[in-house]
This record gives structure tokens, C-alpha cells and sequence, in this order.
């Protein structure tokens, strides 16, 4: 595995991407984020937002590696679907392989919609 300015690659996610722990971290806040705002639309409270803070959530940036790894698998097809389907409720971080990849290409393959933001 190689590294970048935000360390090694920890892991290869199952789209052949070369993953950081913070790139890992930033796609785990995307989801969690997503979570969020969906119980928040569909009920008047947000059991995940509840579990973070009866917990004392640490933050993702925080984990240590292996922790990182395991989270962000429990994530990695959540983010994906969210990606493809564009609603992530902001820009993938520039860093990460994907972005590098659409950026080189300059073909679109997924990112923001405007509906992620609707409650």
C-alpha cells in the first residue's frame, strides 16, 4: 500500500480504492451525517445522533486504525449507494481516490444533489 499526505493506505476498499484512515474517517462522517438527517425527517428525534452523544463519541478521526477499519466497513455500502445515488449532503473530500479518479476523467459518476438537504 502506498501514502498520501494524510498517511498510509490502510485498506482497499471493494471498488479497488486505496483508503487512508482519513479518508475512511471522512466517508464514516458522510454516512453518519446521512443517518442523521434521516431519522430527522422521518421522526422528531435521531436515535443515532442520541447514541453519539449518550456515548461520548469519540470521532471517527479518533479511532485507532483497526477501529477505523472496521467502521468503515460497516459503512463502505452506505456511502457507496449514497454516492451513486447522489445524495451525500456535501462534496466528497478532494483527496479521496474517487474524486481523484472523476477529476481526472472528468466524467461524472456521483456526488451532491440538492435533495440530500431536504429534511
Amino acid at each position: 500500500m502506498t501514502e498520501d499526505m494524510h498517511g498510509p493506505k490502510l485498506m482497499t476498499d471493494k471498488k479497488g480504492y486505496e483508503l487512508s484512515h482519513y479518508i475512511m474517517a471522512e466517508r464514516c462522517l458522510q454516512v453518519e451525517y446521512s443517518s442523521i438527517m434521516r431519522d430527522l425527517r422521518d421522526s422528531p428525534t435521531s436515535e443515532t445522533l442520541i447514541y453519539i452523544l449518550e456515548g461520548g463519541f469519540k470521532g471517527f478521526h479518533n479511532y485507532t486504525d483497526e477501529q477505523m477499519i472496521e467502521a468503515y466497513k460497516e459503512a463502505e455500502d452506505t456511502w457507496y449507494q449514497l454516492y451513486e445515488d447522489e445524495l451525500l449532503h456535501w462534496e466528497v473530500y478532494q483527496e479521496d481516490p474517487i474524486m481523484l479518479e472523476k477529476n481526472y476523467s472528468k466524467k461524472k459518476i456521483g456526488g451532491v444533489h440538492s435533495d440530500a438537504f431536504k429534511l
